[in-house]
């Protein structure tokens, strides 16, 4: 058997019989390892996510059962800052996605726009569809102004434009959706219903409800 999935098996182990101590070596042989990259990353993508979402629904996490401290949750965060920062550098290109995140809501670190910008389009160069989003929303709700200097409006519009297509070209459902409302609105692109029910349709395929009322 490989040795990542045996020490992943006893790693599980460790976390059913409650042993602290084993678990904290365990957690400690998995930031250290060289050869578990993937692994440290994968662990802090998910760690992220919960924390994430606790956060944007904190009232429902009121139960002593489900709620962490708030040192325990800048302890966290600041492990997955540290996982994603090693595993952008070493080839994970996704991991540019989460940085991009932290630094546009302040997770761990001070709110920085133009970084988060920076990590999002990290993430875009590799077609990571939720960061071509985020940088969709950050350009039309002018949270960074990078084409304010641009005298062609239309220009502007084309990006913006680019980052939507591009998010639904490669797969995310909440841009298909989006999508579909910019060809109906025609602000930064020309009407094209026709085109709208496309991606309408697109999306309510995947499972997008919004776009089931939309048509």
């Amino acid at each position: 058997m490989d040795d990542d999935i045996i020490f992943f098996n006893n790693y599980f182990e460790m976390l059913a019989s409650f042993d602290k101590k084993k678990v904290e070596e365990s957690q400690k042989n998995i930031f250290e390892s060289k050869n578990l990259i993937k692994a440290r990353y994968i662990y802090a993508r998910d760690l992220f996510k919960t924390l994430f979402f606790q956060i944007k629904y904190s009232n429902y996490f009121d139960n002593e059962e489900y709620s962490i401290s708030k040192e325990e949750r800048e302890e966290f965060m600041a492990k997955c800052f540290y996982i994603f920062n090693d595993s952008a550098n070493k080839g994970i290109y996704e991991a540019n996605y989460f940085l991009g995140l932290m630094h546009h809501n302040g997770s761990y670190t001070k709110i920085n726009k133009y970084k988060a910008y920076y990590y999002f389009s990290l993430a875009a160069s590799h077609s990571h569809s939720l960061s071509f989003y985020e940088l969709y929303k950050m350009i039309k709700s002018k949270e960074i102004n990078l084409y304010d200097d641009l005298k062609n409006d239309d220009i502007v519009k084309k990006v913006i434009f680019d980052y939507l297509k591009s998010s639904a070209e490669e797969g995310y459902i909440e841009a298909m959706y989006e999508l579909g409302n910019e060809y109906i609105r025609g602000e930064i692109c020309k009407k094209n219903y026709e085109l709208a029910y496309a991606w309408h349709r697109q999306a309510c395929r995947n499972g997008y409800v919004l776009s089931y009322v939309s048509f």
